[in-house]
């Protein structure tokens, strides 16, 4: 049983480790909701991130041309606010919180 267990991780690790995404010049930013969003945008092959900043809130969207027809996360805009300030507005769903970061989401115009 032990062999049987020892294989099924070895298994496992070798599936895992051949669909790893690596993002050139990737920097963490210390909350894990924003290094996926991040990573998802990236990987679903977004090119160029827009980004603004009002006082409370950062506002996030792929800015590539053809995002439209290239469908799901690409098709989103997403809103960061301090999770200490954090209130859902309208039309908007949340997606991910962590201890600093509060990210939620509606899709795009």
């Amino acid at each position: 049983m032990k062999k049987f267990t020892v294989l099924l991780i070895i298994m496992v690790s070798f599936g895992c480790t051949k669909n790893r995404l690596i993002v050139k010049n990737f920097e963490t930013s210390n909350s894990l909701c924003i290094d996926a969003l991040l990573v998802n945008l990236v990987s679903s092959g977004c090119k160029t991130i827009y980004s603004s900043r009002s006082e409370d809130l950062v506002y996030l969207r792929c800015d590539d041309e053809d995002t439209h027809d290239a469908g799901g996360i690409l098709n989103y805009e997403f809103y960061l606010s301090p999770t200490s300030i954090y209130s859902e507005a309208e039309d908007t769903e949340l997606i991910c919180s962590d201890s600093n970061i509060t990210i939620s989401t509606s899709e795009k115009d």
